[in-house]
């Protein structure tokens, strides 16, 4: 099965540093990036279609040698031709993509969509300045500093998407709005990947969506993991409804809603080894939800990991310790608890026990 598209990431660090230093006119690359990715030698022997391809994005920071393109950064996209196309006397190509700008505020980690293309066709001609794509008003540099100040932190990143020819777009899709990213949940418009479970049910995805709002995404599918060459990928270390929930929080921010301990503990281990830390926060508020005499070791057992679900076991056992150190729980803790950590939970206990006969 033929991957329906291919994704690659310009990050530039510091931007405000280029938009400083580099003056209207000149112009910064990006490494030259090949689609899909290497090695070639799994092309060699294939028909040229599936030869991978050859590309570099060029960025003017402060706009090209155009009037017009003052205060504005102007994008180029750049076919480079490839061995296998020189040797064949290809001179060109036909190709189908998706651009998208954004920046990542540096002090608050946080990344914001400035603009996404519709995905569009070009034909690319090589050794050719005016062939292809580029924009010389991409976007206006206020818009990347929109409070003016151009000494702000910021990081840019430059996403390119490029589809299969034989991805067909309906008039409905002509355009993937990753700022509404809640709308193409489990929603097959433009989905490029699918995600198995031992249980048999599936989930349609989107690479573009996946990489631009998790971190952890982002390395599986465009990082050099075997997961990037791959359509369909298997999940077998994740049950369907946790891999399901971590899917909603990425496209939404939310927690899906779960009434399920033992999904949310699994979720709680997933959000922290995949560092989604703002789901991990959400999935530990909704676990105290559950705590109770049969589960409050659970809280101890995770609270390496977890402050808050730490100090919550440790407190429901001090309120509850005539239960607890008769508990099934206890046992469970003695199995897997350190001698530090009783210790621990020994001194908290006493210590509760001490301000409750003081009358606090």
């Amino acid at each position: 099965m033929n991957r329906i598209a291919n994704t690659f990431t310009w990050e530039i660090g510091s931007f405000q540093e280029y938009v400083r230093n580099i003056s209207h006119g000149n112009s910064i690359y990006s490494q030259k990036f090949w689609i899909p990715k290497f090695p070639l030698e799994k092309y060699q022997n294939e028909n040229e279609t599936k030869n991978p391809t050859l590309w570099q994005l060029r960025l003017f920071p402060n706009g090209d040698n155009s009037i017009e393109s003052i205060n504005h950064i102007s994008l180029f996209l750049k076919a480079i031709q490839t061995p296998y196309e020189k040797l064949n006397e290809v001179n060109g190509r036909n190709q189908k993509y998706i651009v998208i700008i954004g920046r990542t505020l540096i002090n608050e980690n946080k990344k914001i969509l400035i603009k996404n293309t519709s995905i569009s066709t070009n034909y690319f001609v090589f050794n050719n300045i005016s062939s292809g794509w580029g924009h010389r008003r991409f976007v206006e540099l206020n818009s990347i500093f929109p409070d003016g100040n151009k000494s702000q932190d910021v990081d840019l990143f430059v996403q390119i998407t490029f589809f299969n020819d034989n991805y067909e777009i309906t008039k409905e899709e002509g355009l993937l709005d990753i700022n509404k990213p809640m709308e193409y949940f489990e929603n097959d418009s433009f989905s490029d990947i699918e995600f198995t479970f031992e249980c048999g049910s599936r989930i349609r995805a989107h690479r573009v969506i996946l990489a631009f709002n998790s971190e952890y995404f982002k390395n599986m599918l465009n990082g050099g993991w075997k997961e990037q060459d791959m359509d369909v990928i298997p999940i077998k270390e994740t049950s369907y409804e946790t891999f399901r929930a971590i899917l909603y929080f990425v496209y939404t921010g939310k927690l899906l809603n779960l009434d399920n301990f033992e999904t949310l503990c699994e979720l709680f281990k997933r959000s922290d080894m995949m560092l989604l830390g703002n789901l991990k926060k959400l999935v530990v508020k909704k676990m105290i939800e559950f705590i109770n005499e049969e589960n409050w070791d659970v809280f101890l057992l995770l609270g390496s990991k977890d402050y808050i679900l730490k100090v919550t076991g440790l407190e429901y056992a001090a309120y509850h310790w005539e239960m607890a150190k008769k508990s099934e729980g206890m046992l469970r803790l003695y199995a897997n608890y350190d001698i530090n950590e009783m210790e621990e939970l020994i001194l908290f206990v006493n210590k509760r026990k001490e301000i409750v006969d003081l009358g606090f």
